[in-house]
């Protein structure tokens, strides 16, 4: 603690005086600029002083430059009063505004040189070139002064930038001496305990892990267990693992992981874990002789130095008998599913079914009334007779045939069911009522040209088109009473409303 208080006060000293120097420097130099641009300007009136006499001179002579003139002094007046205005040494003051009154003399001068070029007046003409020499020796006295005070400032940037590289000299030793040499001989104190440390640590460490090996491989006897470095190779395996992958120890140990050979896992999965996060999947594979089993895979980062991870665990536990289970279970719901949604003999949808799928198209139609959907009801024409004739075996033949003909007329859009006994609907989606006779008629027509079992048939048809109001209810019945009037004309009809 003494030594971070000291190392603050340090920083603290440091910063203080960083800052002092940097504003007095900034100071010095500001000045630097400053007298560089007031020389100049101080100059350039010394010139103007001239440059005014000489066109006065031919201004009088010859009438020429008169604008040239004006502007000269016009300039000449704009720099003196910059001048005058600056926050001036003492010797510039008394230069200007003492006994002499340079600035009276200029301001006079600049008078009379405006009235002369303005009036063309013989006394101006005569007080500028009178007066001519001594404000061009008052200006070279200011610049002179200018010059004299730029090279002070210029003294006591060099002393300013000398005194703050001995004060970081000086800073720089007091560290040394009171804060840096110190901690470097407490460093030195602080590494000899560390080292001891760490070899106490590190004995017992070793303990450790001999104790947590023994326990590992004998849980590994039941438990497959195995230890992933970061590249993927596999560095522990347990008997339960060798067991159930039939891998030999010494072969399979320093090689890739068979998780990540397979690509059952990918390593991407592991390397975003947390310290306290666990990877958790099921996975089917095969052994080497050739059994399939299923594992329940955990995965946990092992973390090392820091908290960074040095490896991974994956303790796997068998799950072939549940699997098992589970698929033979999901395999008879399924044919459960398939016997209460289909008829048994035709393996189409039966009416159940149908209705819910017409019940769920109504409702689309409710919602999207521009949609068109239709119906057809069917009937095999004399399908009592064929049972009498050559029995109901026969009979069951030709419903099989009748409903895989259909299937290959209709589109998988289609939704085809059996009714009961020989009748049959089918539902049209997107399907208007003109399209759907369409599709009836060609559907009567296939089935009274080919023979189902060697048995010819016909099929009356009645066909409706659904709408937003419409029910199962109504449009079954309405269906139903078309097809009685298509029997009533003499079957292998198809009436529509």
């Amino acid at each position: 603690n003494s030594f971070f208080k000291k190392y603050w006060v340090g920083l603290v000293f440091i910063a203080i005086f960083s800052t002092a120097s940097y504003l007095n420097l900034l100071y010095l130099i500001n000045y630097q600029k400053n007298d560089g641009k007031h020389i100049q300007i101080s100059s350039r009136q010394a010139i103007l002083s001239q440059s005014i006499a000489l066109v006065t001179i031919r201004y009088y002579v010859d009438g020429e430059d008169k604008t040239k003139g004006l502007k000269l002094i016009n300039e000449f007046e704009k720099n003196h009063k910059y001048l005058v205005s600056l926050d001036l040494s003492q010797e510039l003051k008394d230069e200007y505004f003492g006994e002499s009154n340079f600035n009276k003399k200029v301001k006079e001068y600049i008078k009379q040189a405006k009235f002369f070029f303005k009036n063309w007046d013989d006394d101006s003409y005569l007080y500028i070139v009178n007066n001519s020499d001594e404000i061009l020796q008052g200006l070279n006295k200011v610049v002179n002064i200018f010059q004299k005070e730029s090279k002070n400032n210029s003294i006591r940037l060099e002393i300013t930038a000398t005194i703050i590289l001995l004060g970081i000299v000086v800073i720089l030793l007091l560290e040394a001496k009171f804060i840096f040499i110190p901690i470097q001989k407490e460093n030195k104190k602080h590494e000899k305990n560390l080292k001891k440390l760490n070899k106490l640590l590190q004995e017992k460490i070793e303990a450790k892990t001999g104790e947590l090996t023994q326990l590992l491989e004998h849980v590994g006897q039941y438990v497959i267990i195995t230890k992933i470095d970061t590249q993927g190779r596999l560095i522990y395996c347990s008997d339960a693992f060798c067991e159930k992958t039939k891998f030999e120890k010494n072969k399979i140990l320093g090689l890739i992981h068979p998780l990540f050979q397979t690509k059952k896992v990918d390593m991407s999965d592991l390397s975003s874990l947390g310290g306290n996060e666990i990877y958790e999947t099921k996975i089917q594979n095969t052994n080497i002789e050739g059994e399939t089993y299923w594992l329940n895979v955990k995965i946990t980062p092992i973390l090392g130095v820091h908290n960074k991870v040095s490896g991974y665990l994956a303790i796997c536990t068998d799950i072939t008998e549940e699997m098992k289970e589970r698929e033979y279970l999901e395999k008879t719901n399924q044919k459960l599913e398939t016997l209460a949604s289909t008829c048994s003999l035709t393996n189409i949808y039966n009416r159940r079914v149908f209705e819910e799928l017409l019940s769920s198209e109504i409702a689309m139609l409710k919602r999207y009334p521009i949609r068109k959907s239709s119906l057809i009801f069917m009937d095999i024409d004399h399908f009592k007779q064929v049972n009498d004739t050559y029995g109901h075996l026969k009979g069951d033949e030709i419903l099989v045939g009748f409903s895989s003909l259909l299937i290959k007329e209709l589109r998988n859009s289609d939704i085809f069911a059996r009714w009961g006994g020989e009748e049959f609907v089918v539902l049209l989606k997107d399907t208007n009522l003109s399209q759907a006779i369409l599709k009836a008629n060609s559907l009567r027509e296939k089935i009274a040209s080919a023979p189902i079992s060697d048995v010819s048939i016909t099929c009356s048809f009645g066909v409706v088109e659904l709408n937003k109001d419409s029910t199962i209810q109504s449009i079954i019945k309405e269906a139903d009473e078309l097809l009685y009037i298509a029997k009533q004309k003499g079957r292998n009809l198809v009436i529509s409303s």
